[in-house]
């Protein structure tokens, strides 16, 4: 009965967080017997990063091995053989198709085995580092003033600390969004971890021993986490906005250094998104009959961006008439 748009009242309020699963997906699960029903809704919550996070479409990367089943059940036991960049070619052709999908079902019903130890709380402010391989590290003073998180597919994927702000850095990433915060912030943020035993084994020596998945979430309570695509997102004093951005849990960013085109696209005539067109995303995705696409080639000696302004159409609210109009200016 849980709807889990964002923003609703009654799954707020109600002690259970639901999860989507793909119905193929769950049925691969369920054929490891270690895995009931709380066990899997368990590993998909620790998914998110924290409850009510937002949807951060956070790319999948392929798989790191072929689970042999699936690769027999699809007659496509070819792949097993091919070089890891070819193999990375095939999936980036196919990476929506049910095939990719089982395969990382599976890989991630291997990872997701008994708890090894009882899970760990504590304040994120008592965190020096975590990550999946290492583990925890906790805090014993002077280990850095901020805090960075990092977010994958999987949920939280390491936590770093840093002795100050770094340079800022152009640089952003589909497949990973980040959080920076001050040890201040993250005393107000609790942080789970845990430990469990996956089925995957690592040989050394000659001898194959068991490896085990380190798992954490957190527990934001009131505290506001600015997610951005970058691990150096850009200082407060550094843009200038027309909206409240705390209104933005999670930021995009676009790097006009690598962009040669920007393409503004808008549904039922409000801005939906813009695309930046680089060499390694030269095109837009097939785009809805009812979207408007605006293209604004970038180049040229001389040319620079100052600021971008979009002034969305009137609008009749009750007796009020509404329009906004967003300008972000970079220094």
């Amino acid at each position: 009965e849980l709807c889990r748009l964002p923003g609703c009242d009654r799954c707020a309020a109600n002690p259970n967080e639901p999860v989507t699963v793909h119905t193929s997906c769950f049925h691969a699960i369920r054929k490891y017997p270690y895995l009931d029903g709380r066990s899997i809704w368990e590993a998909c919550t620790w998914r998110s990063p924290w409850r009510d996070a937002p949807d951060l479409n956070l790319g999948v990367t392929p798989p790191q091995s072929l689970d042999e089943d699936t690769l027999k059940a699809a007659g496509l036991e070819v792949l097993n053989g091919l070089p890891k960049e070819v193999l990375d070619m095939v999936y980036c052709y196919s990476s929506s198709s049910e095939f990719w999908r089982l395969c990382t079902s599976r890989a991630f019903a291997r990872r997701s085995g008994q708890m090894v130890d009882e899970e760990r709380v504590m304040s994120l402010a008592d965190v020096v580092s975590w990550d999946r391989q290492e583990g925890l590290q906790r805090w014993c003073g002077g280990q850095g003033e901020l805090l960075r998180i990092e977010i994958d597919s999987m949920g939280v994927k390491s936590i770093e600390s840093l002795q100050g702000y770094p340079e800022p850095c152009p640089r952003r990433f589909d497949s990973t969004a980040y959080v920076v915060l001050t040890r201040d912030e993250a005393d107000q943020v609790i942080a789970h971890f845990k430990t469990q035993r996956s089925l995957d084994t690592v040989e050394k020596q000659g001898v194959k021993t068991e490896t085990q998945y380190q798992r954490a979430r957190l527990r934001k309570g009131q505290a506001r986490l600015q997610i951005w695509d970058k691990p150096v997102p850009p200082l407060a004093g550094s843009c200038a906005w027309s909206d409240d951005v705390s209104r933005y849990p999670h930021l995009r960013t676009i790097n006009l250094d690598e962009a040669f085109g920007l393409t503004f696209i808008f549904r039922s005539g409000l801005l939906h998104s813009i695309h930046g067109h680089t060499a390694a995303k030269p095109t837009i995705a097939e785009p809805m009959e009812s979207d408007d696409c605006v293209h604004v080639p970038l180049g040229g000696p001389g040319n620079r961006i100052a600021a971008v302004a979009i002034h969305e159409p009137i609008r009749d609210i009750g007796s009020q008439f509404h329009g906004r109009t967003m300008i972000v200016s970079f220094n």
